[in-house]
């Protein structure tokens, strides 16, 4: 085994030879957990981002998808979010919460280097004949992390809602009616989930190139320890 100074030595980026750039994002923390080593294998990093919210984590994350952008690479965010209403637009959206990042300015007067459109958003799996395939398990209702005045959570499937009339909301309850599947009940299903997602990457990612990354890596790391002991040798000679 390689000293641990030579084996995180990396001198050069596995995205130099692909032609994208991928990250997954998950809405549910577990998923992270669930996800991780998958993604470790594909070398993707893997971000909690919940609803809407947490505009710093994205602003992070544009600042790399512009880098990849100018080096040429295609930004890709896979995005795994849960089964109602909301979530399946989310990502719909996501791209267009990117571009609105971008005109912020930040204190030090720098902006990102962003082209509206630049990454391509995608939602992949929990879909209908993915939750009924590992037999996943429904939540009657749709409710949302809202709540009314009362304290109550607000629910999309009563007609006193909000935004009970919007077509996203109808569509939804016709096709599947009130009820929902979260994110994480693919805990429940650790190794079908893991399958699932390492027989999916290869579209996004080249594992032929990946591997050859990883095999010259491997030799620049064993070269490097190499110069290493000789230049120790060499010093215990003088």
């Amino acid at each position: 085994m390689l000293p641990v100074h030579a084996e995180i030595w990396t001198p050069s980026s596995q995205w130099e030879n692909q032609a994208t750039y991928v990250e997954l994002v998950v809405e549910k923390i577990d998923l992270v957990g669930l996800f991780s080593p998958v993604c470790e294998v594909f070398g993707i990093t893997i971000t909690n981002m919940q609803g809407w919210s947490d505009p710093l984590t994205r602003a992070t994350q544009m600042l790399r998808f512009a880098s990849h952008d100018s080096a040429g690479r295609v930004p890709i965010v896979l995005y795994i979010t849960d089964h109602d209403p909301d979530g399946l637009r989310i990502a719909e959206f996501l791209s267009e919460h990117y571009d609105r990042l971008f005109k912020v300015r930040w204190m030090d007067g720098r902006k990102i280097d962003w082209t509206p459109g630049l990454v391509r958003v995608e939602r992949i799996g929990l879909d209908y004949d993915m939750i009924e395939d590992l037999g996943l398990t429904w939540i009657d209702g749709l409710t949302t992390g809202r709540k009314n005045a009362d304290g109550s959570k607000r629910d999309l499937s009563d007609p006193k809602h909000q935004n009970y009339n919007q077509p996203y909301v109808q569509d939804y309850l016709k096709k599947y009616g009130a009820r929902k599947v979260e994110a994480n009940a693919l805990v429940a299903r650790i190794d079908e989930a893991r399958q699932w997602l390492r027989e999916l990457l290869p579209r996004y990612v080249n594992v032929n190139a990946l591997n050859r990354y990883r095999k010259e890596l491997e030799k620049q790391r064993k070269d490097f320890l190499d110069r290493v002991e000789l230049t120790l040798k060499k010093d215990e000679v003088e």
